[in-house]
């Protein structure tokens, strides 16, 4: 489902108003040193990184959802408040390397 060719009409039916990347290179994946999709950053005005974690507590199941990590980061962020303590690791499919040219 979220293959590129795919992603123009997802955008479309999700009503997405936000870039979207294809990293067809891998380039910026690997400047990231990214793990997995999605693999989340958070950056402040001055582009310090202040969250690179998970999304949530359960990628499988939105419904049994407690904990808004990448939720928290940004309301601490917009209100000035420090960054959180703790950042989990990003859950979800690893990303599969190509060679690289």
């Amino acid at each position: 489902e979220d293959a590129a060719d795919r992603m123009p009409a997802k955008i479309r039916q999700l009503d997405i108003d936000f870039p979207y990347l294809v990293d067809a290179s891998q380039k910026v994946a690997r400047a990231f040193q990214a793990q997995c999709t999605p693999d989340s950053y958070l950056f402040d005005a001055r582009g310090g990184l202040v969250y690179h974690g998970r999304i949530d507590d359960n990628w499988k199941d939105e419904k049994r959802v407690r904990r808004e990590e990448l939720k928290v980061a940004m309301d601490g962020l917009a209100a000035g408040k420090p960054t959180l303590k703790r950042q989990w690791p990003s859950l979800g499919c690893s990303i599969k390397w190509r060679q690289q040219e």
